[in-house]
């Protein structure tokens, strides 16, 4: 968890991230933070704190990351656009609500445009909950296509807000259409 915090509120690989901030997240008190290096611990270890604490043993596939963006030739979303579209897609990806003993600790981070010009956000959550379970995510890639599909249309965007998986499912749709 650590290094993924670290990589969204660093300067990026080609110093890309800019005005690094969190837009949305499981606790309000998060809302807005522009992390320095001493904070990024301190997001870090929240984010981690059910898995550290209830299932320290589990060391791996704990961790959920995706992009979303929205085309270049789409306008850039506002901080509270993108905090609406994290708030419904973690909703309805089911991450619970925040404190419950079966929610799930997450944050959205926007950090400025891609290298290729896409505004995006990156949503992050510790998939150990608070009670120790963990969330199992069923049909992440559907989930995500509908929310963009909303957001689309309720923002007025003419692109398609994507996500990495979602490119995925598009070309295993392609394959399969045949």
């Amino acid at each position: 968890m650590r290094g993924l915090v670290e990589y969204l509120f660093g300067p990026g690989k080609r110093n890309e991230h800019t005005h690094q901030r969190i837009v949305a997240a499981y606790d309000d008190a998060l809302l807005g933070a522009h992390p320095g290096e001493f904070d990024r611990a301190r997001v870090a270890a929240e984010l981690d704190y059910p898995r550290r604490w209830f299932a320290p043993e589990t060391t791996s596939e704990f961790v959920y990351h995706v992009s979303i963006s929205n085309p270049v030739e789409d306008r850039d979303l506002t901080d509270a656009e993108w905090a609406e579209v994290a708030e419904t897609a973690a909703q309805r990806l089911g991450f619970g609500a925040p404190h419950s003993s079966t929610g799930v600790r997450w944050v959205a981070v926007h950090h400025g445009k891609s290298t290729a010009g896409n505004d995006h956000i990156h949503l992050v959550a510790n998939l150990v909950r608070e009670d120790g379970g963990k969330h199992w995510l069923r049909s992440d890639y559907t989930v995500l296509r509908r929310v963009a599909k909303e957001m689309e249309a309720r923002f007025g965007l003419g692109g398609f807000l994507r996500s990495a998986q979602q490119e995925v499912a598009d070309e295993f749709d392609r394959l399969f259409e045949r």
